[in-house]
């Protein structure tokens, strides 16, 4: 199999290579054909100089001197301009221009000005028969329209100083050719303005993205306790470098962040250039790549010399270092693979980096090549996760420093709230918070006010505008009422808000969390996966159970996908199931198991059976509750109907008492 597979890479290889040549062979030639026709239009025209003067034995013939025999016919004697300069004295300068007959000719062939110096006047010149000097040819110089120009200005500019006339075309040349090469780069997808004006752009100014002190510390940073752990040996070698001396330790020179998106891997590396009190070098990976192959090698080059130039020592940070440092000899091309290799060099070469430490970041480590993360060039790999409660709190007590609250702050309930939420997502809802706070003109920001910022980061602002029928709200009250009455049912749950307002993202939403569970506990047991599962079910067995099966919506696709998603885990990576472990395989670009190739038809069918009957199980269950409690489910959908949201408060009470704290709602008409 592996055979083939290289044979036929190899005949993909001979088959394509000659087509990309054939191509550029014809392109180059057609950009130099065209840059030979337009430079030969715009190109200063020759001049030739001969004199005309009058025969005195007949007044019907004038002579001239100073022509050639094969020059006299390619002069056109029917067009020509008079000039009178004033350096010239009496005489004036008759223009003509050689003949060109057709178009190709126009294109291909020179300019030339033929210049005739003469005391005569134009009514003199016009309808005589010319005599040449040396040879007899029949000429007569009929000009049917003179133009006449009396210009000091063109005699200062054109006639005394012929540098300011090449000046003049070589422009006009020039700005006609870079025109012609865009329309090229256009039509062919080519690159050449770039690989043209590449001598004259440098690089962005390393000194507009330097931070000399930055003002970031470690105390500027919520959470990533273990990570500024591991990152404060670096900072003890920059102020006191003689007890890594004498110990014979060597500070780790490279330092890997890796983690999901939003975390802090970036503000991590100022605040460890601020600790050190060393300038910060930043560049995207993407950064250092272009169109023109050598590029990134070159960039590289450039962004450590610059770090050696700094005695003190000096911070590098590169973010998304995988889009350079992505395995070789895969997907990779060859001018990437260069860019790859330079930095290999830098990291871990022949030329020494003392005091510059590297730092770079990315969102997936299994990408990048060995020769990068191996020990010498990234002596340490920091995990940046999400963070956990002690870290949820601390970035929430920075957010909250300058903002104003209507009620005590109850910072263990927002850190609950908040689980499983990035830092920029923290950040972010605080701020969309105090923006919400400003729109309402309000003083200071209440709990409504957290809680309409938290659905804003997760499922985007709620649509107010959006008109929706009685019948297609009652059907989503209904929906959402069925998940609520699932979640207050099972033990292993609980129902914190339900509103029925729609967002850019769902029609209305019902939070469920695990009852019970604090801190940082994401040790899930089978009742509590089983339990999410039934969750999920629950607004469509509401659905069916108040409307029947043919009225059923598709506002339940993404519960069925979440459900779905759960019992997958539930069989393949947890092994809860009866078929207890699975044997499986995780995809190379996405953290997802699939099954392995080696396991028969007839286990797979059993995989499948087994996942049918876990969802059959649950969706029984789930219908048997909401018949049981019909009543309060028509009374959760009655009052969400009037009031679209409720809080965990006035969910409890409703469950327990069976009867809604909003009596005047339900009473008025």
């Amino acid at each position: 199999m592996k055979e083939a597979q290289t044979n036929t890479k190899q005949k993909v290889v001979k088959v394509d290579i000659p087509k990309r040549r054939g191509l550029l062979f014809w392109l180059i030639l057609l950009t130099g054909g065209i840059i030979f026709l337009f430079s030969s239009i715009f190109s200063a025209p020759d001049r030739r100089n001969f004199e005309l003067r009058k025969k005195e034995s007949s007044d019907d013939t004038i002579k001239a001197y100073g022509l050639k025999e094969k020059e006299v016919d390619k002069i056109d004697w029917q067009k020509g301009t008079i000039y009178t300069y004033h350096h010239l004295g009496n005489n004036k300068q008759h223009l003509f221009y050689n003949k060109r007959r057709n178009f190709f000719e126009w294109l291909t062939e020179k300019k030339v000005i033929y210049q005739a110096f003469t005391e005569m006047n134009v009514d003199e010149i016009k309808d005589k028969k010319i005599e040449f000097d040396g040879f007899s040819i029949d000429k007569r110089i009929t000009i049917p329209k003179i133009k006449l120009f009396f210009s000091k200005y063109h005699d200062m500019f054109f006639v005394k100083n012929r540098k300011l006339e090449k000046a003049f075309s070589f422009v006009f040349q020039g700005i006609y050719l870079i025109i012609m090469i865009h329309f090229i780069d256009i039509i062919f997808g080519t690159n050449f303005i770039n690989l043209i004006t590449y001598p004259f752009r440098t690089f962005k100014d390393n000194n507009q993205r330097i931070n000399t002190i930055s003002n970031i510390k470690f105390k500027n940073v919520g959470g990533l306790h273990e990570a500024k752990e591991e990152l404060k040996e670096i900072v003890s070698y920059f102020h006191n470098p003689q007890l890594f001396w004498q110990r014979g330790a060597v500070v780790p020179k490279g330092i890997l962040l890796v983690g999901p998106p939003g975390n802090g891997k970036t503000l991590l590396a100022k605040s460890l250039a601020g600790e050190c009190n060393l300038p910060f070098l930043f560049r995207a990976g993407s950064e250092f790549e272009e169109a023109l192959v050598g590029t990134g090698a070159r960039r590289v080059r450039s962004l450590f010399e610059k770090a050696r130039s700094y005695p003190q020592g000096c911070i590098i940070f590169i973010d998304e270092i995988d889009s350079i440092g992505y395995k070789r000899y895969s997907m990779n091309t060859n001018h990437t693979e260069q860019t790859l290799n330079q930095l290999l060099n830098e990291l871990d070469g022949f030329k020494p980096r003392d005091n510059i430490i590297i730092v770079a970041a990315t969102n997936s480590l299994k990408v990048l090549d060995k020769s990068l993360i191996r020990p010498g060039r990234f002596d340490r790999q920091i995990y940046i996760p999400l963070p956990n409660s002690k870290g949820r709190q601390e970035i929430i007590k920075l957010c909250i420093q300058k903002l104003t609250f209507k009620h005590k702050f109850d910072l263990e309930e927002i850190t609950s709230m908040t689980k499983g939420l990035s830092g920029a997502q923290i950040v972010n809802m605080f701020n969309e918070a105090s923006i919400l706070s400003i729109r309402y003109k309000k003083e200071s920001i209440s709990q409504e006010i957290i809680f309409e910022s938290y659905d804003r980061v997760l499922m985007g602002p709620s649509l107010t505008s959006h008109t929706i029928s009685y019948e297609k709200k009652k059907v989503i009250a209904y929906h959402e009422a069925g998940h609520a009455i699932i979640g207050l049912s099972l033990p292993e749950t609980v129902v914190k808000k339900i509103t029925i307002l729609p967002h850019l993202m769902s029609g209305g939403y019902t939070w469920v969390d695990l009852y019970g569970e604090s801190g940082d506990d994401y040790l899930l047991n089978k009742g509590q996966i089983l339990a999410n599962v039934m969750s999920c079910l629950g607004g469509r067995a509401s659905e069916e159970l108040i409307f029947g099966e043919d009225c059923v919506t598709i506002g339940a696709y993404d519960d069925f996908k979440k459900a779905s998603e759960s019992v997958r885990d539930f069989i393949f990576r947890y092994g809860m199931s009866e078929l207890g472990i699975i044997p499986t395989k995780e995809s190379f670009f996405y953290k997802e198991e699939s099954l392995a190739d080696e396991l028969p038809e007839s286990t797979k069918q059993k995989i499948e059976n087994e996942r049918t009957k876990i969802l059959d199980k649950c969706w029984t269950r789930v219908k048997s509750i909401l018949q049981k409690k019909k009543k309060i489910l028509d009374l959760f959908a009655e009052i969400l109907l009037k009031k679209n949201t409720l809080y965990r408060e006035e969910i409890n009470y409703i469950f327990v008492n069976h009867i809604s704290p909003f009596v005047s709602l339900l009473t008025k008409k």
